[in-house]
């Protein structure tokens, strides 16, 4: 329905002599978001483009549309809205801050997405929200600046923004990115400590933090303990990220467990989990072991042959570097 519209109105955006009816602001500004529903922002643009040539462009036109270019993956053109409206004596609101920041954290314009946060309001009906402070710690997240993510954490408690667990979730994920274990884990304490509740994503975040900190304890720990008690059940990043930890603590007994455990709960392995799982077996020399494993793996090929053969060498592939990251000599097949 909504692409249905998006076309309509995009062709009704044009003089037509068979038209009737001329669209006004609201039924214009209705198509803009109608595209934005379906990701046509091109489309979009073409109408709010109309809009400016007949001056029935407004606040909530630039907002729709740059919130389209926003799920276009455009922040380019995002950014350059927002300073047509300037030009154009239209004030930006929250929401106009809150798409272009998001544009910018889709972006991984961490950068553009601080700037973006710094001129928004701090105070009056406008002042930027807890959508405002996420979006932008989550721009910081994927550049791994975690400092600058806990920075902006810390000013939304000193602000009165009230942080939620999307909030959380970024910046324990930009901990995660930045090696800072410890500061990941006093993170979900504190989402605890405010009676907010963890979840998948929470908790697969921290694991991956613990595990690229060479802590397998502090990873199983939440992989088989906190996370079970909270409800929730492992899933497949969970596991795979746990046996990976495992393998970089030389605890290989406890990678077969939680291999053992992703079966019983059918989760299927990834080919990384497989990897390690075979470089396991080669130091110990378990070769029946290690059979059983290049024949399940084509589980998660599904029944296509080639796929299976692919999934194999991949699995075998990454046992290989692991041996040449640790030093050891390939031995021959």
């Amino acid at each position: 329905a909504a692409a249905a519209a998006a076309s309509a109105f995009s062709s009704s955006a044009s003089p037509s002599r068979t038209s009737i009816v001329k669209p006004n602001a609201v039924m214009l500004n209705a198509a803009i978001s109608a595209c934005e529903k379906v990701g046509r922002w091109i489309a979009a643009l073409a109408i709010l483009k109309d809009m400016q040539r007949s001056g029935k462009a407004d606040g909530i036109s630039f907002n729709a549309a740059i919130s389209a270019c926003e799920k276009g993956q455009r922040w380019k053109v995002s950014l350059a809205l927002l300073e047509t409206m300037a030009s154009s004596r239209l004030q930006p609101t929250r929401v106009t801050f809150n798409a272009t920041i998001s544009a910018m954290e889709k972006g991984q314009q961490w950068q553009a997405a601080l700037a973006l946060l710094a001129a928004a309001p701090r105070s009056g009906h406008e002042r930027r929200d807890t959508i405002s402070y996420s979006s932008t710690i989550s721009a910081c997240e994927k550049a791994g600046e975690w400092l600058h993510a806990l920075g902006l954490l810390a000013e939304m408690e000193e602000s009165g923004i009230a942080a939620n667990v999307i909030t959380f979730n970024a910046a324990i994920s930009a901990c995660e990115k930045g090696g800072a274990w410890p500061v990941a884990l006093d993170l979900l304490d504190t989402l605890r400590k405010r009676k907010l509740t963890p979840d998948g994503i929470t908790y697969n975040a921290a694991i991956s933090a613990c595990q690229k900190g060479d802590e397998w304890k502090a990873t199983l720990q939440i992989l088989l303990h906190d996370l079970q008690q909270d409800g929730l059940r492992p899933d497949v990043i969970g596991y795979s990220v746990g046996i990976l930890a495992c393998f970089q603590g030389g605890q290989y007994d406890l990678m077969f467990d939680l291999f053992d455990r992703m079966w019983k709960m059918n989760l299927e392995p990834d080919y990384q989990a497989y990897g390690v799982l075979l470089h396991a077996c080669d130091v110990m020399e378990l070769h029946d072991k290690e059979q059983m494993l290049l024949k399940s793996v084509g589980c998660i090929a599904g029944k296509d042959p080639h796929d299976r053969e692919i999934l194999q060498e991949a699995a075998l592939v990454v046992a290989s570097m692991a041996r040449v990251i640790r030093g050891e000599a390939l031995h021959p097949t």
